[in-house]
Order: structure tokens, then sequence, then C-alpha cells
């Protein structure tokens, strides 16, 4: 019983120790931001998704920031984790709508060579899945 105790007393303390990790390391913050001004330099406010995550990442760092100024440490933390994860949500979401609008041009343009060319001229081309 008494050996329980001391178990359980020094798991709360290991629990304790761990929970408490002392001050945001600075390089936290930076990526937080860094993140954050990737997303908004991507076009993110272009895409009403991407602009959501954004929204979210911005309210978030401020949040974290305010946690830091009074001493929060812990949940300012987990706050600009939250926030550098919506940052690159909203990154990666302006990436795709990006490569989608390219991907589309580039159909488009292929459409109108084909269309510029006389008919029978232009090799047929499989499409990727009859290829395989």
């Amino acid at each position: 019983m008494r050996s329980m105790i001391s178990l359980l007393i020094a798991v709360a303390a290991v629990a304790t120790g761990c929970a408490t990790g002392g001050p945001v390391p600075a390089n936290t913050l930076a990526n937080t931001r860094a993140a954050v001004r990737s997303a908004e330099e991507m076009g993110a406010v272009k895409d009403p998704t991407a602009a959501l995550h954004l929204r979210l990442a911005h309210e978030e760092l401020d949040s974290g920031k305010k946690l830091i100024m009074e001493g929060d440490q812990d949940r300012a933390r987990y706050v600009l984790m939250r926030s550098e994860a919506d940052a690159n949500v909203a990154l990666n979401r302006s990436r795709e709508a990006q490569a989608k609008m390219e991907a589309q041009k580039s159909l488009d343009d292929l459409r109108t060579i084909r269309s510029s060319m006389p008919s029978g001229s232009m090799p047929s081309v499989p499409s990727p899945k009859e290829g395989m």
C-alpha cells in the first residue's frame, strides 16, 4: 500500500513537471508568424476555405500572444500550434486552388490548339485512365 502511494506521488510529480514547460520558445512564435505570412503571400484570401483558415490562424496568433503576456505559457504554446496548423491549411488550400487554375488553363490552351488545327492532323492521345 505504501509503495502504491509512493508510486502515485512520483507519477504526479513527473506529470506536473512535464505540464509546466516554461516560457514559449521564440521559434514557436516565429514559426507561427512565418506560416501566417506564407499563407497571406500565397493568396489565401482569394479562396473562401483558405481565407477562413487564415482568419482562424490570425485570431489564434493574437490569442497566443495575449496568453504569453498573461503568463499562461502552456495554453499559449497549444494555441500557437493550432494557429500554425491553420495557417498551413490555408497555405496548402491556396496552393491547391492555384494548381487547379493552372491545370484548367493548360486544358483550355490545349483545346484552343486542337481546335485551330485541321481535322485529323492531331494524333489521338489516350487519357490517363485509358493508358492503364
